[in-house]
């Protein structure tokens, strides 16, 4: 994948998952979307639907 396709593609997911426009990313370099992406990311791959056995471990310790 090419930086601008990269650059693209990070894009998208950080507009739809934090409600970015495209205007919110004007002036930004590649680093720094890379990092706001990371975060995005992260998040999504912690989430944990309600009603999985993880959350009601969760809802169980506290």
């Amino acid at each position: 994948m090419s930086k601008k396709q990269k650059r693209k593609y990070y894009m998208a997911v950080i507009k739809s998952n934090l409600g970015w426009s495209f205007k919110d990313f004007k002036g930004i370099t590649f680093e720094e979307i890379e990092a706001k992406f990371t975060q995005v990311w992260k998040q999504v791959e912690d989430f944990i639907p309600i009603g999985s056995k993880e959350e009601a471990e969760r809802l169980k310790r506290k």
